[in-house]
């Protein structure tokens, strides 16, 4: 199987919500692409999705207090004014 390298929108609001990722993905950053958060993932063509949960926490903000959770990044949006530290874990 091809791999690629894709890119999803993320809405931006603090706390968790869970999207649907392709089976063996892996999350390559988190970053600012036209003041929209984004992130990236490589993965193979055709695999089955599974749901990936997201946690945005601002700086100064409580971060997940259950166990399982990985930091991905810090982004910065709307020119500085907002900072959200983006962490994930797979159902």
């Amino acid at each position: 199987m091809n791999t690629i390298i894709h890119k999803t929108e993320l809405p931006v609001y603090e706390g968790s919500y869970s999207i649907p990722l392709p089976e063996g993905h892996k999350i390559l950053s988190v970053g600012n692409a036209r003041n929209s958060l984004c992130v990236w993932y490589e993965c193979s063509n055709g695999r089955p999705f599974v749901t990936v949960e997201f946690f945005l926490a601002v700086t100064g903000g409580y971060l997940p207090q259950t166990p399982g959770w990985t930091f991905q990044g810090t982004v910065i949006l709307q020119d500085g004014y907002y900072v959200t530290h983006v962490y994930t874990r797979t159902k």
